[in-house]
């Protein structure tokens, strides 16, 4: 079976962060849907999912460990970033109850818990062969779970991360030159580094790594401040080794305040590594997920999400609702 995994919260930010111009809050609202459902689409199109997870941010634990966490956002309260803060959680609300009541889209969202654990402890429950999993997020934190079977989808860049490297499509025609894959039964581009040239590839171990030391994302600091992404490399290949051990036990400072690289990696890795979430936090996770899969299939999923496009006035997806409602209606 195929999942595609939907990181929701992001989505929904995305979308309507692409959307500019509106004259009522309840447009915007409209708007906002009508472009993720349009990611649905195409993820279906392009992948085949077989069955759709959704995952929905909430409060998370992270807060209790490092009341810091993801400090650095929503701190604008002008009265544009009010309405439209108010815009996502009315979308996300609406949303969440669609899909609980309305279809067979496994919908996972647990006070304490981010999108991102589930996404992740999903993937984790599912790892056999049997299973294929597409990620649909903008959130390149994701990166560190790509494996064989495991990729990950930007469908605003339409970029897909897999384990033999970065492809994308971009609507234009291959260029004289330009090297292509074949990947889903479709046409990819490679990308390459524009300062090498180079293929890009995932790298999840090393993408993992670089963000524990350098911090910054989600208001964590950094264990190693201004090292070079040389040095950082030169450690992460020699792991176990001398070059490791010296740079993974550098201390950093002045008089006053000294650091310890190794105790500043270790905390934002407890933060940042979705394969390691503490195993309180994994026994919710299960349960959440297993009182999800035990919710009794919905019926009538077509005439239902004919209804909602009609409640938010979606015409243009009502139209070219067949394949949205395939994935919807699809259960686990």
């Amino acid at each position: 079976m195929k999942f595609a995994i939907i990181d929701v919260s992001n989505l929904v930010h995305r979308a309507k962060h692409s959307v500019s111009h509106y004259d009522t809050f309840e447009e915007c609202v409209s708007m906002t849907l009508d472009r993720l459902f349009g990611s649905l689409r195409q993820v279906y199109e392009k992948f085949g999912a077989e069955h759709c997870v959704a995952c929905f941010d909430s409060r998370s634990w992270r807060k209790d460990v490092y009341p810091e966490y993801k400090g650095d956002r929503n701190t604008d309260t002008s009265p544009i970033k009010l309405e439209e803060r108010e815009i996502i959680k009315q979308v996300l609300i609406n949303l969440q109850e669609f899909l609980i009541k309305r279809t067979n889209v496994t919908v996972l969202c647990h006070e304490g818990l981010e999108a991102d654990d589930f996404v992740a402890r999903w993937v984790q429950l599912h790892d056999d062969p049997e299973f294929e999993h597409v990620i649909v997020s903008a959130d390149k934190d994701f990166i560190q779970l790509i494996r064989d079977g495991v990729e990950l989808y930007d469908p605003i860049r339409m970029i897909l991360y897999t384990n033999d490297g970065v492809i994308f499509q971009d609507g234009k025609k291959v260029m004289k030159g330009q090297e292509v894959v074949y990947r889903h039964d479709q046409k990819w581009k490679i990308k390459c580094d524009p300062k090498t040239g180079e293929p890009e590839t995932a790298e999840p171990e090393w993408a993992l790594f670089e963000k524990c030391i350098r911090g910054r994302k989600n208001n964590l600091l950094s264990a190693y401040p201004n090292v070079t992404t040389k040095r950082m490399r030169a450690a992460f290949e020699d792991k176990g080794g001398p070059k490791w051990n010296e740079f993974i036990n550098a201390i950093w400072g002045d008089a006053d305040n000294r650091q310890n690289v190794r105790k500043r990696y270790d905390f934002n890795r407890r933060l940042l590594d979705l394969k390691r979430q503490p195993p309180e936090i994994i026994i919710t996770m299960d349960e959440a997920i297993n009182e999800a899969l035990g919710r009794k299939p919905n019926e009538m999923v077509g005439a239902w999400f004919a209804k909602f496009c009609g409640h938010y006035r979606l015409k243009k997806l009502a139209s070219q609702s067949a394949t949205i409602t395939d994935l919807l209606a699809s259960p686990y």
